[in-house]
């Protein structure tokens, strides 16, 4: 009966735009990460945060899909630094060959068998 009673919402979260908003948001998000032990200031290294938004369009669910696949690349590695082989590894577990982006981080390179 309790359940009956619940009314179900969904929440929309709009796209950012590529401006300060969006470097702000980055930067929150990659302090938070360091909080956790994950260094992920790479993206916040020359244009890097213009890449990260390239690959996510701004969306926040990709964006954060997108960074919990770097952290998961970054602890396969044993590192608790993100670097631009992790990004690449993660960009294609997330969006693969198929995607209509061209990633902007190298080639992938796979972990280490052990």
């Amino acid at each position: 009966a309790s359940l009956a009673s619940l009314v179900p919402t969904r929440e929309e979260m709009s796209n950012f735009s590529y401006d300060a908003e969006w470097v702000g948001f980055v930067t929150a998000f990659t302090r938070e990460c360091a909080g956790l032990g994950f260094n992920m200031e790479f993206f916040l290294a020359g244009e890097n945060h213009r890449a990260l938004f390239d690959v996510t369009g701004g969306n926040p669910r990709l964006f954060k899909r997108f960074l919990t696949e770097c952290a998961l690349c970054m602890s396969q590695s044993g590192e608790l630094t993100l670097v631009d082989a992790h990004a690449a590894r993660a960009f294609s577990a997330l969006l693969g060959s198929a995607s209509p982006i061209k990633c902007p981080y190298g080639t992938p390179v796979q972990p280490s068998p052990g």
